[in-house]
Parts: structure tokens; C-alpha cells; sequence
């Protein structure tokens, strides 16, 4: 992947799991730098993240992105995740014809 690549999965990853609502949770400690000091502070298996798996081989999303932003010519995933979800359903179908993905890896990557 690019650089850029990269970044927008990251962006993508952060943007999807982070559940935390920090005005609120803040509201649990004396400010927020304490805040931040007390969550620091825990480690451990706290932080996995239980999702479903099937393989642990994530070219199959590497090559769907690089179909939807260069060769489909939408530029970005959080283009393709705006769209409505009609439309993500006709791109998934082509996905899965063009890409070989199964309806499990298309639907994760589409949100459906």
C-alpha cells in the first residue's frame, strides 16, 4: 500500500473503532489530562478488539480499495462509504465478480 493508502486505512480504523465519547467520559475524572493519565495507565487485553475473522490474509481489502479508488476512480474509501448504501450494494456485486472477495469481506469493507 501507499503512504497515503496507509493513512486513509488508519483513519478509516480510528474512525470505526473509537466508541468513546470523550466530553462524557471526562466527566468520570477530575479533567481531562487526568483522564488521559488513568487510561494510559491500564494495559492488558482491555484493548483487543474482538471482530470476526476469517484468515488472517488482508490482501483481498488491499486490492478491493485499490479497485474502488484508482481503477473505479473514486479517489478515497470515505467516498465510496458515502455513497448510498443501494450504491455500495451494486459495487460490492462487482467486487466480488472482479476482485474474488466473498460477500463477507466485501460487505465488512462497504458497511453493509
Amino acid at each position: 500500500m501507499s503512504v497515503r493508502e496507509i493513512q486513509q486505512f488508519i483513519d478509516y480504523v480510528i474512525r470505526k473503532y473509537n466508541c468513546i465519547d470523550y466530553p462524557a467520559a471526562t466527566t468520570y475524572y477530575e479533567s481531562y489530562g487526568k483522564m488521559v493519565i488513568a487510561l494510559n495507565a491500564n494495559t492488558g487485553s482491555e484493548y483487543d478488539i474482538e471482530e470476526d475473522t476469517f484468515g488472517k490474509d488482508y490482501r483481498c481489502y488491499k486490492t478491493m480499495i485499490r479497485e474502488l479508488c484508482f481503477a473505479k476512480g473514486y479517489g478515497s474509501m470515505e467516498r465510496v462509504l458515502s455513497l448510498p448504501e443501494a450504491d455500495r450494494r451494486r459495487l460490492g456485486q462487482m467486487l466480488m465478480r472482479e476482485t474474488g472477495a466473498s460477500e463477507k469481506e466485501v460487505a465488512k469493507l462497504l458497511r453493509l
